[in-house]
């Protein structure tokens, strides 16, 4: 993505669509107050580490798709 960063693609699409729900998903370490920052700010709703477990990335899913109807039905 020339010209934009994972964070900043994450930022914009919550600009769009405050409804978005997004999971991070890392090979890296993950700085740990970048991520409470963007978990704070509600760009980042979930956060899966490599390698990713099949089941785990379904639970997650499901997680995000529970709370993006309960957002949809009381926005905060």
């Amino acid at each position: 993505m020339p010209g934009l960063n994972g964070m900043e693609l994450l930022k914009k699409m919550k600009d769009l669509n405050q409804f978005v729900r997004t999971i991070l998903i890392t090979a890296y370490a993950l700085d740990q107050d970048l991520f409470m920052q963007c978990a704070k700010k509600r760009i980042i709703n979930g956060f899966l580490q490599k390698p990713i477990r099949l089941d785990h990335l379904r639970d997650e899913v499901n997680n995000q798709l529970l709370a993006y109807e309960l957002d949809k039905k009381h926005p905060s």
